[in-house]
């Protein structure tokens, strides 16, 4: 049984008083109400579930109405919430702004895992010291959840590299890297497209590689929490 560390997810967040005080004395307001909501990019996951939930909302309650802003990203979405443009907003719970408000409900955990190639020896983070590990990314940045764990294992972001999504498994198997880190959702997404991708060019299903340390940098840092992949 080999473990992965989990983000505790997308939140919608409370922004103040008057909202939280909203959601449980709906009475104490205008039969009207209007509620500004920070949705993060178009067709993303916070923007989709917001948008269902304000169809459901019309017809369970017409008379609150929500603002939806569609954000860039969700840095831009905390942003809003802190400088109170919006009274709720989809963030990450690894944000400022999450500790600031008050969580409503998870929308979505990214979990993050490591994987290596089935032909590889690596099992384990010790088995990567010094050794070139791939991002499924195109972002600029490094990831707060990837920087919290490399760290916590003593690893040199420099050993990070950035590979298209596409390209993961070629990586793999050609040994330009010891192994790929995705992030995703636990059903279909990210971490599942990469295991295809992976399994096409090695034509073997990637290995997870364990993290040892999952519970404690859990323990550690609050707004993480572990879960156990089995293979």
């Amino acid at each position: 049984m080999n473990r992965t560390l989990a983000i505790v997810g997308f939140l919608i967040l409370v922004a103040g008083a008057v909202i939280a005080a909203w959601t449980w004395s709906p009475w104490m307001f205008s039969p009207n109400y209007t509620i500004r909501i920070a949705t993060g990019p178009i067709d993303s996951d916070g923007q989709k579930f917001i948008a269902a939930f304000r169809r459901e909302l019309a017809e369970q309650r017409p008379r609150v109405r929500l603002a939806l802003t569609e954000t860039a990203n969700l840095q831009e979405s905390a942003e809003a919430l802190q400088d109170g443009k919006v009274d709720l907003a989809v963030v990450r719970s690894d944000h400022p702004a999450a500790a600031s408000g008050g969580t409503l409900l998870i929308v979505r955990r990214i979990n993050l895992v490591f994987m290596a190639s089935a032909h590889s020896s690596v099992t384990a983070m010790k088995d990567l010291v010094g050794k070139k590990i791939g991002i499924a990314s195109d972002a600029a940045t490094i990831d707060p959840l990837l920087a919290t764990v490399v760290e916590s294992y003593g690893r040199q972001t420099a050993n990070l590299v950035t590979i298209a999504p596409a390209d993961l498994g070629v990586e793999l198997r050609d040994r330009k890297v010891a192994a790929v880190v995705v992030m995703g959702p636990a059903g279909p997404g990210a971490i599942s497209d990469a295991v295809k991708t992976i399994v096409k060019a090695t034509r073997k299903p990637p290995k997870f590689v364990a993290l040892d340390e999952a519970k404690a940098i859990a323990m550690h840092h609050r707004v993480y929490e572990e879960v156990e992949i089995l293979q």
